[in-house]
């Protein structure tokens, strides 16, 4: 089963997710499916000239037709039930976050979990189909794009620089890379090199090339990276 994270309880229209496997930088052709990239790198023989072979697959996130559960941010409150005036447990039932208002939640005593964990999947209430996946770099969002991608709850029509501001915020932050438990090094995605925040981050040149670190181990930026542009609805498992 996939699944998608949700804000405020709501079901986008759009989801943008940054492609794990990248792209090479040089490339000869992109064929783009529904399913998957398919990278063809530019030989050459030296009889038989240049010519294009398809050195890697890359797969998308998600087809056309899958049915994902929608995770929210979600609270486990126990039951009370009484009987000829004694006090029993009777149970207990899933709360939602987006289903109170601020004085309301701070009421009620419940544990808040965020939708990234473990949320079981008898607790998941909204299901999204996908309708239609399409892949390209970030700069290339269109604006209706950037509209589909936020909750109704939020600003609403988006211009380019909030558009960059909520990409950056949600990918720009380096993410640690593991070998065997271990942190070995740090990834993120910046909308751009000029967009990307650099304060923590440091960098140093190598044989005239500009390397970056962070918290003393390399970081690899991602700049205007491949994503994949998925159109969902809310549906029934």
């Amino acid at each position: 089963m996939k699944y998608i994270n949700l804000t405020n309880g709501i079901v986008p229209a759009m989801i943008l997710t940054v492609l794990e496997e990248q792209p090479p930088d040089k490339y000869g052709t992109l064929y783009i499916t529904n399913t998957e990239i398919l990278v063809y790198g530019m030989h050459h023989h030296k009889i038989f000239g240049t010519y294009g072979k398809l050195d890697e697959i890359i797969k998308l996130p998600y087809t056309v037709g899958d049915v994902v559960g929608c995770r929210e941010t979600w609270g486990i409150v126990r039951d009370t039930a009484y009987y000829n005036g004694c006090c029993f447990d009777g149970g207990y039932h899933y709360v939602y976050k987006a289903d109170y208002t601020e004085e309301q939640i701070k009421r009620l005593k419940t544990k808040w979990h965020s939708p990234d964990n473990d949320m079981p999947a008898e607790a998941i209430r909204k299901w999204a189909k996908v309708i239609s996946v399409d892949c390209k770099q970030v700069q290339e969002t269109l604006a209706i794009e950037s509209i589909r991608l936020i909750p109704p709850m939020s600003t609403g029509a988006m211009l380019k620089e909030e558009f960059i501001n909520w990409f950056n915020a949600k990918y720009a932050k380096p993410r640690p890379v593991k070998k065997a438990g271990k942190i070995v090094s740090y990834v993120c995605y910046a909308y751009s090199m000029e967009t990307m925040n650099m304060t923590s981050i440091g960098h140093y040149d190598l044989n005239g090339i500009r390397e970056y670190e962070y918290k003393g181990l390399p970081l690899k930026i991602i700049a205007n990276p491949w994503v994949a542009l998925t159109r969902i609805e809310e549906t029934k498992p």
